[in-house]
């Protein structure tokens, strides 16, 4: 199926709802996943870290579901929220079209000087 076709079908069918993410969700939601890289295990770590001490800031960044419901973005923030054990509220978008995987995470990472 062209992705293009599957993209304008999916008008008004895509949901997004902010959850309240526990552990165990995050063990199922992780369940769904497509494996797209490795774990950054440091990484991990320093997410758990900041949820597990109340740093963790929400910003509204979702963790996505494709259109036949597997995970494609998120995998580190759930695996931490496992690791810290705590429940995080996060957004979860659903429905999304198959041409979104490709194409998510290509932006320029902000460097020390563009967060100041």
């Amino acid at each position: 199926m062209d992705a293009s076709y599957d993209d304008r079908n999916l008008l008004g069918k895509r949901t997004t709802v902010i959850e309240i993410i526990t552990p165990y969700i995050a063990e199922e939601y992780l369940k769904t996943g497509i494996k797209n890289r490795p774990i950054n295990k440091p990484h991990v770590e320093f997410l758990a870290k900041q949820m597990a001490a109340g740093f963790w800031q929400y910003t509204a960044e979702a963790i996505k579901f494709d259109i036949n419901g597997r995970l494609i973005d998120g995998r580190h923030r759930l695996t931490a929220i496992i690791r810290s054990g705590v429940s995080i509220e996060i957004p979860v978008a659903r429905g999304l079209g198959l041409a979104a995987f490709p194409v998510m995470d290509q932006g320029k990472k902000r460097t020390a000087a563009n967060v100041l």
